[in-house]
């Protein structure tokens, strides 16, 4: 076949015709709910933040590491939104295992910001023998006194559900009461469930960033001030506090 009769297969328009119209219906699910309006809420100002840090002209090699971590955060939000709006939940949750790493590690840099520099000179041998995703759960658990894996047990159930090809991942790619499906559906308790799980992350990611930023970055506090304030009307709606 020649070039010239080559055009973007039908098949793949259709597709994108379908996820946008899943994200038509989800934005209606969303803009209807006011919970789910105060879990997107926190998702843009936790995003806001980091575009923000990143934007921060500075000649600090570790707090470059932040910055390329709040890139990775702002990314991770925005296209596990963008997924799991269009119906593809499990996609949504891959990516959200990922920003699960990064927010951990953030956690551990703000405990002592010292280890920024031991993790960007690292060896591989080195970084996966202090820096692998366990081990920084155990220092995480260790710092706060904490001996129920909580932490673990949510990274190896968004492993299992989504990251891992197992028979639990299936769970993900079907609707209710169907078969699975290849490619994208609507499940508004999906939907629900994986934008409560971003809203988790981003204000844990918020809270990390804003640890991290240098204090005489007063460029960025309008957006800390947002981001916290995001952060506490979300607390208070589902936290009590």
């Amino acid at each position: 076949m020649s070039d010239d009769v080559l055009s973007f297969p039908e098949n793949l328009a259709r597709l994108k015709e379908l996820e946008d119209q899943l994200h038509k219906a989800s934005l209606q699910i969303i803009s209807g709910d006011k919970n789910l309006l105060l879990h997107v809420d926190v998702v843009e100002a936790t995003m806001d933040l980091a575009n923000c840090c990143r934007m921060i002209e500075n000649s600090d090699e570790d707090f470059k590491v932040v910055q390329m971590a709040s890139l990775r955060l702002f990314n991770g939000c925005s296209c596990a939104l963008k997924l799991m709006m269009s119906g593809y939940y499990q996609a949504s949750a891959m990516l959200m295992r990922d920003m699960l790493e990064v927010v951990f590690l953030l956690d551990l840099f703000s405990t002592d910001k010292s280890l920024i520099n031991a993790w960007r000179l690292a060896d591989k041998q080195t970084r996966m023998r202090e820096f692998k995703p366990v081990k920084v759960r155990e220092k995480l658990d260790e710092r706060d006194g904490f001996s129920t894996r909580k932490r673990a047990e949510l990274y190896e159930l968004l492993s299992e559900l989504a990251s891992h090809i197992t028979m639990k991942s299936t769970a993900m790619l079907r609707p209710p009461g169907g078969d699975a499906l290849m490619g994208p559906f609507m499940d508004e308790t999906a939907l629900v469930a994986s934008l409560e799980e971003l809203a988790k992350l981003a204000v844990q990611a918020g809270e990390n960033m804003n640890v991290l930023i240098m204090q005489n970055f007063k460029e960025v506090f309008p957006s800390q001030v947002t981001c916290h304030a995001a952060k506490k009307r979300w607390m208070a709606a589902f936290y009590g506090r």
